[in-house]
């Protein structure tokens, strides 16, 4: 892991940090799995132990973003994993086995801005431009993907034809 100087990059909520610390305790949480994904969509995923789970939260946990697709090169390719309190989830498991939980995590640079490349960050890039525009529900569909039913007449959007 690469060693990182910069302190509270966390954006979430100290409140949510807090209680995931106090349900790792509750639940005896032996690892942690921090979740993120490549511009291509596949899981990547790195271990930390529940005693470093503060300071990820915190600080996030540094690590070589040169070896993950589309990520940076070698030159620029430290990267920093913020694990998001929200997404706590207990992976299963059975007796005797290794309790683990699951954090997805945003992907930002060593000064705390956020990556160009996280597609959690692309996402959110995206709706902001696309909800000023919108005045219905969104939907998923997961043929189709998200689905805007409506756009206000005064901000239309471009006509996209539907894929056949």
């Amino acid at each position: 892991m690469v060693k990182v100087t910069t302190k509270d990059r966390a954006t979430s909520d100290p409140a949510d940090r807090k209680r995931v610390l106090e349900s790792v305790q509750a639940d005896g949480v032996q690892m942690v799995l921090l979740w993120f994904t490549d511009l291509e969509g596949h899981l990547k995923s790195f271990a930390i132990t529940p005693w470093q789970l503060e300071d990820a939260l915190n600080d996030g946990m540094g690590f070589d973003g040169s070896s993950i697709t589309g990520f940076n090169a070698i030159e620029e390719s430290d990267m920093v994993a913020i694990p998001d309190p929200t997404t706590y989830a207990v992976m299963p498991w059975r007796e005797g086995e290794t309790k683990t939980v699951r954090m997805i995590c945003d992907i930002v640079t060593p000064d705390g801005k956020p990556y160009e490349g996280d597609p959690r960050h692309v996402l959110r890039r995206a709706l902001e431009r696309m909800l000023p525009r919108l005045t219905g529900r969104l939907a998923w569909d997961s043929a189709a993907g998200l689905y805007v039913p409506e756009v206000k007449p005064e901000n239309p959007a471009p006509h996209v034809p539907p894929q056949q």
